[in-house]
This record gives C-alpha cells, sequence and structure tokens, in this order.
C-alpha cells in the first residue's frame, strides 16, 4: 500500500499554521505537504499531525 493510500491528504488553512507551535519549543511549525508532516524547524523534528476532535 502507498503512503498516499495509508493516510488522506491534508490540506493546511494558512491561519491555522500561524497559531500552531511546537509544544516543547513554542516556534512555530510548519506544513510538509511532500510528506504530510508538521516540521518544527529549531527541533530538526517532524510528525504526522495528529488532532482530537470532541
Amino acid at each position: 500500500m502507498s503512503a498516499s493510500a495509508e493516510r488522506p491528504e491534508i490540506v493546511f488553512d494558512q491561519k491555522l499554521l500561524q497559531i500552531l507551535v511546537c509544544p516543547l519549543t513554542k516556534d512555530p511549525l510548519e506544513f510538509g505537504s511532500a510528506k504530510q508532516e508538521l516540521i518544527s524547524r529549531s527541533r530538526k523534528f517532524a510528525d504526522p499531525p495528529v488532532f482530537i476532535i470532541r
């Protein structure tokens, strides 16, 4: 199974990206659309976005 089949493509609203920060450093996050990851440049770390919606 390909990576695109495992996870649906995510499109982030630019306003949302302006308020998202790394929970450890509080630096802004970037969204890497190629790998569908949130990127913390200061930590040199990328992780797929996980949201809990209630």
